[in-house]
């Protein structure tokens, strides 16, 4: 088995939208949000077919209300300090939503990946003043992860928290099929976990994004996402709900959705009628010290984005209704 977890290619697109008012850090407040399937209105050619705008089925006005549903989300949210979103199209929509929809919240920062590998790629905007973005790409037998997960370093209060935007492979094509490539994006997650953790015992680590993978799955196979125990299989991340269990060097960190009493949705995905707890939002054991920045709860967003049926009301390209058919996943520390 060869594991990789490389620097492909600096991709921060920063920037600096003017802002009014004054910030006062108490805290800090995150969220990961699968938007589905956001594009812009302009040709690029490598969009889905139904996104190509030269064929009248998406256009300016249509992009302009996904972006305006989306600063809805944020704002529902409680314009949080840290969002990770997943399947936008490119680095370039960040600067529209952040120049334009979220003008005047804060939001400084900005970074977004063009890896050319995928129509739906990740992006971040925060607060916090980005140091440093890289991509880590990891290799499991033989299979590759399609999908880089990406790493910013935010300059705190509290000093540098590294943040990690992941969208592992779905399942679409077969749960146990597709598997390996969900343990090869583990696998990069937990050992350059491990690499920051050798370097800086103090440094805070949060892992994020739809991992397409939920804390409750068993199988005959080896899963990429396991709850801790001692029967530790390489290639794995491991999740507990014990806080004193928590330890990044070894690839355990701290799942909210083991909670006692769970979370307020059982999922943030509903799949044949099932919820499904597939986004997820994961930290290092400085979050449980007693210390600020200090995890405090983890919670779904849900106000305004549920359909008549209770499930999330999924963006529909024909009738232009909906949002995304995740829900947001959020959490604070303080």
């Amino acid at each position: 088995m060869k594991r990789t977890a490389v620097l492909l290619l600096c991709l921060a697109v920063f920037g600096c939208s003017q802002w009014y008012g004054s910030y006062e850090q108490e805290g800090m407040s995150i969220i990961t949000y699968n938007v589905q399937d956001l594009f812009d209105a302009r040709y690029d050619g490598g969009e889905y077919p139904e996104y190509d705008p030269r064929e009248g089925l998406w256009d300016a006005p249509g992009y302009h209300l996904r972006l305006s549903r989306l600063r809805d989300v944020i704002a529902r949210s409680g314009y949080p300090d840290v969002v990770l979103l997943q399947e936008i199209e490119k680095p370039e929509i960040l600067d529209d939503l952040v120049s334009g929809y979220l003008y005047g919240r804060g939001y400084h920062y900005r970074a977004g990946t063009s890896t050319g590998t995928s129509a739906i790629e990740l992006g971040v905007i925060t607060r916090f003043p980005i140091t440093q973005v890289l991509l880590h790409e990891g290799q499991f037998l033989d299979h590759v992860s399609p999908r880089p997960t990406m790493e910013v370093v935010l300059d705190t209060p509290w000093g540098h928290i590294h943040v990690f935007n992941a969208h592992w492979k779905s399942k679409i094509g077969g749960a146990e099929e597709t598997e390996p490539a969900r343990r090869a994006c583990a696998e990069a997650l937990a050992s350059r976990i491990a690499d920051i953790r050798m370097e800086h015992e103090d440094v805070y680590i949060i892992a994020g994004g739809d991992f397409n993978t939920t804390p409750f799955e068993t199988g005959l196979y080896d899963l990429a996402l396991l709850q801790w125990d001692e029967d530790v299989r390489e290639g794995s991340l491991y999740i507990t709900a014990d806080g004193s269990m928590v330890d990044a060097s070894k690839g355990v960190l701290y799942s909210p959705w083991l909670q006692e009493g769970g979370l307020n949705r059982p999922g943030t995905y509903v799949y044949r009628g099932e919820w499904e707890a597939i986004d997820h939002l994961l930290f290092c054991n400085n979050f449980f010290t007693g210390k600020s920045p200090d995890f405090q709860q983890a919670f779904v967003i849900e106000e305004g984005l549920l359909d008549e049926w209770g499930s999330p009301a999924g963006w529909n390209l024909n009738s232009r209704e909906g949002y995304s058919d995740h829900l947001p996943l959020g959490a604070v520390a303080r």
